[in-house]
């Protein structure tokens, strides 16, 4: 039995010097979760045949388990920065999951996280799985359902996610950042008013949290020196189901969710996923800092 069950692509993130580093929603997630012990499951697809792909992954992974579901590529991202200007390429994906071969246990697991980067879950099949729920916490991080690509290179765009009105009322979370609608103001607030609690992240000012599209919590970010920034999204939605789910207090889990970004920020790569120590070392650090009135 799981715990924790998050679905979508781990990707090959195309370095400056040509090699690549693991990436992906799940892949931060699931290391997440684990550290908060979490008994972590991970639905994903890549290349078949890679062998180095295959031993980075185990070596990444361990104590998690993972169901690969085989593809012709493994989906694979390169960043492009112009300037103060960044923009993304796509430039190999690895097909639809088949969430249909999820495991009978694993799709009741207490905490769902449905993590597309690149739309690899199909709309329908989320709302079937969704639908059959019983009890639980279902959360869903948006980003690959909010990109489209074109011929001409991969290059990635921001496209209208047509499907929010289907899924997200049957969600129980949505995690999203200021920068992943930016362009469209109007979705994110279509996502607080579909969704029954929605958490938004607004780097290092923290986060806002609506319930039932009423602002509820603001939480102020803490203290970092920012080192490298990829992953802390996925952290913070790792660490913020889990804490919601556990506890059922929002700003209890706004205040771990942020604590746990800060932390991951101030490392690159997978070693930046903190502890549950860690995260309440930092808490209380920062308590300390600035004490609650008398």
């Amino acid at each position: 039995m799981i715990d924790y069950l998050v679905i979508g692509h781990i990707s090959k993130d195309i370095l400056p010097d040509g090699d690549y580093r693991l990436g992906g929603t799940v892949l931060y997630a699931a290391l997440a979760a684990r550290n908060l012990g979490k008994r972590v499951g991970l639905l994903t697809r890549t290349a078949t045949g890679d062998n180095e792909f295959d031993w980075r992954l185990r070596q990444a992974l361990p104590g998690i388990d993972v169901i690969k579901q085989p593809g012709a590529a493994t989906t694979t991202f390169e960043n492009v920065y112009d300037g103060g200007s960044r923009q993304q390429y796509l430039h190999a994906w690895a097909w639809p999951l088949n969430l249909k071969l999820l495991p009978a246990s694993w799709r009741q697991a207490p905490i769902i996280h449905l993590a597309p980067v690149a739309g690899e879950i199909a709309e329908a099949e989320a709302v079937a799985l969704l639908q059959e729920r019983q009890g639980g916490l279902c959360g869903i991080t948006p980003q690959g359902w909010l990109r489209e690509w074109r011929d001409d290179g991969g290059k990635v765009f921001f496209r209208r996610w047509e499907a929010a009105a289907q899924i997200l009322p049957l969600a129980h979370a949505i995690i999203f950042s200021e920068e992943d609608v930016a362009s469209a103001p109007e979705v994110g607030a279509e996502f607080i008013r579909l969704t029954a609690t929605a958490a938004v992240t607004r780097g290092e000012r923290g986060a806002v949290i609506h319930q039932h599209g009423n602002l509820v919590v603001e939480q102020p970010g803490f203290k970092a020196k920012e080192f490298d920034p990829t992953g802390a999204g996925d952290v913070f939605a790792a660490a913020f189901l889990c804490t919601l789910h556990d506890s059922g207090d929002l700003a209890a889990a706004a205040r771990f969710a942020c604590a746990a970004g800060a932390l991951t920020v101030e490392q690159a790569g997978l070693a930046s996923v903190p502890t549950r120590a860690q995260i309440l070392k930092r808490i209380l650090e920062a308590a300390a800092l600035y004490p609650l009135p008398r």
